[in-house]
């Protein structure tokens, strides 16, 4: 896996990591050294759960842009989103001096893409976790800190608990998980792009409610959450 991250100026990605196996397990421990993080990534029964969770650790410590080994760049990082419409509220535009901001002018502090759509993924276990839009997992980026890398990394952590039996620090794990751990889906739903795309989901219920999913979209959309 490769994650390159910004220096100076934020939309400017200058530095390029690759991490191998064992860069993954050192790197864990030495960036959370207290806590449970280092605990539940080592007990994760089986390795690309541990990939996927690691993607969204990075981002949430560094900020910067993850990316899987075996992609290719059809377009430079500065230039994700170029064309996009603006679907922010425009009464969330208005700055403290009352002059409007332009959404489409600043970096963006999340960027994903869109896998699927034009579809409703039904959930039998739980039609509430019924998607109609799915993003991807190999490439995606995000801000130092971000609030939807830091939920995703809550849903990895608690499916972990729910799945194998452990006792959650954050509060006592009630209630089924919302897939099978013994189905062909189970890492999708437990830390891949479905962790992803709930997190994002939610986001969007808080600060964009009532707004375009993004399905069938033509072209890169922003939004800004203030």
């Amino acid at each position: 896996c490769e994650h390159s991250f910004p220096t100076r100026r934020s939309s400017d990605l200058r530095q390029t990591e690759a991490f191998a196996d064992p860069d993954v397990l050192e790197w864990i421990g030495a960036r959370f050294p207290d806590g449970t993080i280092a605990h539940d990534f080592a007990t994760l029964p089986i390795n690309i759960l541990q990939f996927d969770l690691f993607r969204l650790l990075i981002l949430f410590a560094r900020g910067g842009v993850y990316t899987d080994a075996d992609t290719y760049a059809m377009k430079a990082v500065e230039h994700w989103g170029t064309g996009a419409v603006d679907l922010t509220d425009k009464h969330l535009l208005v700055a403290d001096g009352g002059e409007q901001l332009d959404v489409l002018r600043s970096p963006p502090a999340l960027v994903v893409g869109i896998e699927w759509s034009g579809r409703t993924e039904t959930n039998l276990l739980n039609p509430l976790f019924s998607r109609s839009v799915g993003v991807v997992q190999w490439t995606f980026g995000a801000t130092k800190g971000h609030p939807v890398i830091l939920d995703a990394i809550r849903r990895v952590v608690r499916h972990s608990h729910q799945a194998m039996g452990t006792p959650d620090p954050s509060g006592p794990a009630t209630g089924p998980l919302h897939f099978d751990p013994d189905s062909d889906r189970m890492v999708l739903e437990w830390s891949g792009p479905a962790v992803l795309s709930d997190a994002l989901a939610r986001c969007a219920r808080v600060f964009f409610c009532g707004r375009s999913s993004g399905a069938n979209a033509a072209r890169p959309a922003r939004s800004e959450e203030r």
